[in-house]
């Protein structure tokens, strides 16, 4: 995330303590169900939960040795959790932990950016009501055309908004993704009722069908949307700043 653009509590979301947190977190829940299907000791898991902890410092040290992010990750945990750290990741690939952290991540970032369309569309609904009956300049290539309303002419960014709101929450449904089926996808190292399991406790849904990763047509479309919404925040800003200009600003 670029600092000075971006928000505190959505940069928040996206810096490597927040990443490794989520990424433990799946590990966790992983050797919790592991545990209660007796696949790794029951009392794994528990010291797993209790004692397992990482500092970014350390994993980078250890990725300089490994050139592997995960592995680097995996032993910090394994080296705070003692002789029952042998039992976190086991029978996952990378893969795994990363793209089912990432759903997380975007989850909260997803309750961060509703936050803002919510305030946007309750702005817009205000202006449109408040100014039904404002007279305006109609325009045609920045023309004047026929006369409107300033609440007409925000109505048609709040159908937009709205419009803009529906694919990113249907973006947002389809990146709550599970996927915990290791390499290639074909559950070879561990069985489908774990992801099912881990992912009812993470309240994410399992992957239909996965590769080595949760397939990125998801990733595309949440993008997509967010571009979307981008280009309607333009236009409105565009319109915004059109009717600031001295000479539209006493007129239109």
């Amino acid at each position: 995330m670029i600092e000075r653009y971006t928000r505190p509590e959505m940069g928040l979301l996206w810096d490597a303590d927040h990443k490794f947190g989520k990424m433990m977190e799946v590990e966790i829940a992983v050797a919790q169900v592991q545990s209660q299907l007796g696949i790794i000791p029951k009392n794994a898991a528990k010291v797993i939960a209790q004692k397992a902890r990482f500092n970014v410092k350390r994993i980078s040290e250890i990725e300089r040795e490994t050139k592997h992010d995960v592995i680097a990750f995996v032993s910090n945990l394994a080296e705070n959790v003692g002789p029952q750290g042998k039992f976190i990741h086991y029978g996952m690939t990378s893969s795994d932990v990363l793209d089912t952290a990432f759903s997380l991540q975007v989850r909260e970032a997803g309750v961060v950016l509703m936050k803002s369309i919510d305030a946007l569309e309750k702005s817009l609904k205000s202006l449109v009501t408040k100014h039904a009956e404002t007279l305006c300049a109609g325009r045609t290539h920045g023309m004047f055309a026929e006369p409107t309303t300033f609440g007409f002419k925000m109505a048609g960014f709040l159908a937009e908004t709205q419009r803009n709101k529906k694919r990113v929450k249907a973006a947002l449904d389809n990146m709550m993704i599970c996927k915990l089926s290791g390499a290639v996808g074909t559950y070879s190292s561990q069985a489908p009722k774990i992801e099912s399991l881990v992912a009812k406790k993470l309240k994410l849904k399992t992957e239909t069908i996965a590769t080595q990763v949760i397939p990125r047509d998801r990733h595309a479309e949440m993008l997509s949307a967010l571009a979307l919404f981008g280009t309607g925040l333009e236009r409105l800003a565009v319109e915004l700043r059109h009717l600031q200009r001295s000479d539209v600003g006493g007129s239109d």
